[in-house]
């Protein structure tokens, strides 16, 4: 254990310590999941946990169009809690509605970013392209 400031006390582990929780992780996940074979995975993964009202569709577009204009990524996969907020992340990466997210963004308004949703995962070719080079 190691003191902070104000008292607060973390826990510092060594790189070989951190990594043998990762291991006991892995051994834990694949006894529930024999499938799993593994974690890591060649894309940028973030996570957005921030308080309500404050803006994480907005710092997820500005992340989305940094990552596709300075470095060419192309596809980009959003996870939502629950329906009620599926269904407005759907609506503002709609384009021509209120809170369009790319708005403004030169280069999405010339051809819009394709979305693919649940509803119309099977009606979109170039997803299950994308889905099926990814898995393969």
């Amino acid at each position: 254990m190691q003191e902070g400031p104000r008292g607060i006390t973390s826990q510092v582990s060594s790189p070989s310590e951190r990594a043998g929780r990762r291991a006991r992780r892995r051994g834990v996940i694949r006894s529930e999941f024999p499938s799993v074979e593994d974690f890591e995975h060649a894309f940028p993964s973030l996570c957005f946990a921030l308080a309500t009202g404050v803006g994480k569709t907005r710092l997820m577009e500005a992340f989305i169009t940094h990552l596709h204009l300075e470095h060419n990524i192309r596809h980009f996969f959003v996870l939502a809690p629950n329906l009620t907020i599926y269904n407005k992340l759907v609506a503002d990466f709609m384009p021509n509605t209120s809170k369009y997210v790319f708005q403004g963004i030169a280069e999405f308004a010339v051809k819009a970013p394709t979305l693919v949703t649940g509803e119309n995962f099977e009606q979109k070719p170039q997803a299950r392209t994308c889905l099926n080079a990814t898995t393969s």
